[in-house]
């Protein structure tokens, strides 16, 4: 056991790289995510170094479950879900609030869920919730999801078009907020955006 203890220490140290088959050729995903933004000065470490520094340290942060451990990790704040969660009413509830036709309703979920009365709450939403926006519906019992991705034939190839599904969840309006459309929101008030990426909501 000791001998184990001892190798699986000296392997932390270094970085074990994961990888991706879902983007062409196999990648490493510490390039996938130099890609994407996700490495180095990028949209996701300037939003959750605003969280850092612009939130109480008590803040409580609701995202998709996801982003739980960066958001734990470098903004030091508390979430709801993240990837280590063992509880799938958890992540539920987290779906049905993004799929509510309602900010009342979505809140009174958070509130009935997770007991956030009182508490300063965020909800950061990143553009990556697009494709994922079908799983997120079905999980929360939606009937339709906020977006639909097809592939149609044009002159140029086959290109993928989106379309907005279901425009009265709150996850449709978050993400048509985040791409610059005036949706007014009377509970949610926007404290961060960057880059059409990432946006931040104040409860």
């Amino acid at each position: 056991i000791s001998v184990t203890l001892t190798v699986l220490a000296v392997l932390s140290i270094f970085v074990i790289p994961t990888y991706a088959t879902g983007y062409g050729s196999t990648i490493n995903h510490i390039t996938l995510y130099k890609s994407s933004g996700m490495s180095g000065h990028n949209y996701w470490l300037g939003a959750l170094l605003w969280l850092k520094e612009n939130t109480d340290p008590n803040a409580i942060v609701i995202s998709w479950w996801d982003y739980g451990y960066l958001i734990q990790y470098y903004a030091n704040r508390t979430t709801v879900v993240d990837p280590g969660n063992v509880y799938e009413w958890r992540n539920i509830a987290v779906a049905r609030f993004f799929m509510s036709n309602s900010e009342e309703t979505a809140l009174s979920i958070l509130n009935q869920s997770f007991g956030l009365g009182g508490k300063e709450v965020y909800v950061l939403v990143s553009a990556d919730e697009v494709p994922k926006s079908r799983a997120i519906a079905e999980i929360a019992g939606a009937e339709k999801p906020p977006f639909k991705v097809t592939l149609e034939l044009t002159s140029e190839g086959w290109k993928e078009r989106l379309y907005v599904e279901n425009p009265d969840a709150l996850l449709t309006k978050f993400i048509l907020d985040l791409s610059g459309y005036l949706v007014g929101f009377n509970h949610f008030e926007k404290v961060y955006s960057d880059f059409n990426c990432i946006v931040i909501y104040r409860i």
